[in-house]
């Protein structure tokens, strides 16, 4: 692994994707540089070891592989600020509404019978776009100071893009830190959010499971919050979750036990997990799964849920939405904050 700077980042990030070799360019939230981890090769690599070094990019299954990519070059640069999109009202797709209520309504059923305390419902957007990759890149890192911007690519997996507000795990200096993110409004200037009993229960939902399962592993957390936190034009509910380790501690195990999380998944997780993949209707992927850097910057594990994403196939792009669900939870007004969700990709296009 060779670390350097490099004056155009963006422009190695073109050149490796036109000779089809994998990388992934980011930039973590509220910073400046943008990193860059290069692969050599065409081959396909999957993930065995959580204390050795790559960029992993793991799908909502944990049962099926995560990919990793060599960190053979290692690349950063300063990001340079261009002017954000004007964020113009999008006509908003209305295919898949009818299927998707009933969908939402049967969960919402079997949630007040008892079946589940939470579950998360996504459904898949499919539109088309002239930008090309670097662009969009460009518009997220222009729009998405908050959030964690990525762009990956790998011949023989596809090409994803993301705005990530919701970090799911780091590792520093045997310090763990997680959070627990839930609830979404759309953002309006000057006033902040007026949160329902639904969404506050649903944030709670999602804090309390995950320090359950950190103390099925002996570890104890403390917890900060929830606060307001902002991400491009929504406002989210946040906790964070901190846990001193030692040495002694599995990272696997940590991270099998976390993901996924109730707020990408439900409550509890196995019931959960099953319905979403038999009732859901489509094969998220790596939506919802989660991808970061291990070990190749600063020695530091830094993960993030796969969230506010997207897939591209040439011109044609899978927009990935998605809401918990409660049984409060009210079929049109879930359709509703797919609708504002989708709007963070839809821009970009």
């Amino acid at each position: 692994m060779h670390l350097q700077k490099t004056s155009n980042i963006l422009e190695q990030a073109v050149k490796h994707s036109e000779r089809k070799l994998p990388f992934v360019l980011f930039r973590k939230p509220g910073e400046e540089l943008i990193l860059g981890v290069f692969q050599d090769s065409k081959e396909l690599f999957f993930f065995n070891d959580y204390n050795a070094s790559g960029f992993i990019f793991a799908p909502f299954d944990i049962d099926e592989a995560a990919i990793k990519v060599l960190p053979d070059r290692v690349l950063q640069e300063k990001y340079k600020e261009v002017a954000p999109l004007t964020l113009n009202a999008i006509k908003v797709n209305q295919d898949g509404k009818a299927s998707y209520l009933q969908k939402v309504d049967k969960a919402i059923h079997q949630i007040a019978n008892g079946a589940f305390k939470k579950v998360v419902f996504s459904r898949r957007i499919d539109v088309s776009t002239k930008r090309k990759s670097s662009e969009l890149f460009q518009n997220l890192l222009a729009n998405y100071g908050n959030a964690f911007c990525y762009w990956f690519y790998h011949p023989k997996v596809g090409e994803w893009f993301g705005a990530t507000p919701e970090r799911f795990l780091q590792i520093k200096e045997q310090k763990l830190q997680t959070t627990s993110l839930a609830g979404t409004l759309p953002f309006k200037e000057n006033e902040l959010p007026d949160w329902s009993s639904k969404e506050l229960d649903e944030q709670q939902i999602v804090t309390d499971d995950i320090v359950g399962k950190l103390a099925k592993l002996n570890l104890k957390a403390t917890i900060k919050g929830p606060v307001n936190t902002k991400a491009g034009k929504l406002w989210h509910l946040k906790s964070t979750i901190d846990v001193d380790l030692n040495s002694e501690e599995d990272i696997a195990e940590i991270i099998k036990s976390l993901h996924p999380t109730p707020a990408v998944c439900g409550m509890p997780t196995q019931p959960t997990k099953a319905y979403i993949l038999e009732n859901e209707g489509y094969n998220r992927g790596y939506y919802t799964g989660f991808l970061g850097d291990l070990n190749v910057f600063n020695n530091t594990v830094d993960l993030y849920v796969n969230l506010r994403c997207m897939s591209k196939h040439d011109s044609k792009v899978n927009i990935y939405v998605g809401g918990g669900l409660t049984k409060d939870s009210i079929p049109e007004k879930e359709w509703q904050e797919t609708v504002n969700k989708s709007k963070t990709m839809l821009t970009l296009l």
